[in-house]
């Protein structure tokens, strides 16, 4: 089991206990909130709708399969650069779109130059 997931199915009642009962204002519940676009993607799209339990089964299971550090770590996860390139002077600064808006518009002109 992932430790995150583990740090707040058995720990957390602990954690509030030693607290004297209040919140734990320390820690951050901006993962958790997060999480629930994915929960309920997996809800509609990915999970069985035979029964309840085997809905919650499949949900259960992806997030499992998403927490993963094998999977988390993959290339497809990861972000990837883009190299953009101009397709007509095949200059490395900009694309095919802001090219034609330069000749469009012309050169940006300085503000202290018109002032």
């Amino acid at each position: 089991m992932n430790y995150i997931v583990h740090g707040l199915e058995h720990h957390s009642s602990e954690l509030v206990a030693l607290n004297g009962g209040y919140a734990l204002a320390s820690l951050s519940e901006e993962g958790l909130e997060a999480t629930n676009k994915f929960i309920r993607y997996f809800l509609e799209l990915l999970s069985s709708q035979t029964s309840p339990v085997d809905q919650m089964t499949d949900v259960i299971i992806r997030l499992l399969e998403r927490s993963h550090p094998f999977i988390t770590n993959t290339s497809l996860f990861k972000k990837m650069e883009r190299n953009i390139i101009c397709l007509y002077c095949n200059s490395k600064d900009h694309s095919l779109l802001q090219h034609h808006k330069r000749i469009q518009f012309g050169p940006k002109i300085q503000y202290n130059s018109l002032v």
